[in-house]
């Protein structure tokens, strides 16, 4: 698996995340999007290991993209920022109705994929990993 650091705010880029299709007759086993745009600032709630672009797509502007999730990055202008794989921490861990969720620590930050984190900025997922 390769490693990407985070791209500067205001690198323009073009990103493609890859995820296991979930769609039972498709002949391909991964879903590639692609995301392409300048890099803007995240928002306060983004997990540490997330980064936003702007495409300017009328109805979704801004596209929250998660390193881990990254296929591969090309820099139209401008280039990598702060690397994050250094000290950065992530786990796999499974919810109480089955579902899976990334926690990730970046130094004394956390985060977590959950709903529950994403509106209160914190979870039991978390907890369950600082407690371990």
């Amino acid at each position: 698996m390769k490693t990407f650091s985070l791209p500067k705010v205001g690198s323009k880029v073009r990103v493609t995340t890859r995820y296991r299709e979930t769609y039972y007759f498709s002949t391909n086993p991964w879903r590639d999007t692609v995301f392409e745009g300048e890099v803007v600032k995240t928002d306060k709630w983004d997990g540490p290991d997330y980064f936003k672009v702007f495409t300017g797509n009328p109805d979704f502007p801004n596209s929250t993209i998660n390193i881990n999730s990254v296929y591969n990055i090309e820099y139209v202008e401008g280039g990598p920022g702060q690397e994050i794989n250094s000290n950065t921490r992530t786990w796999l861990v499974k919810g109480s109705k089955g579902d899976s969720y990334t926690v990730s620590q970046l130094g004394t930050k956390w985060s977590c994929t959950c709903s529950g984190f994403q509106f209160r900025r914190q979870c039991k997922h978390v907890k369950e990993k600082q407690d371990a």
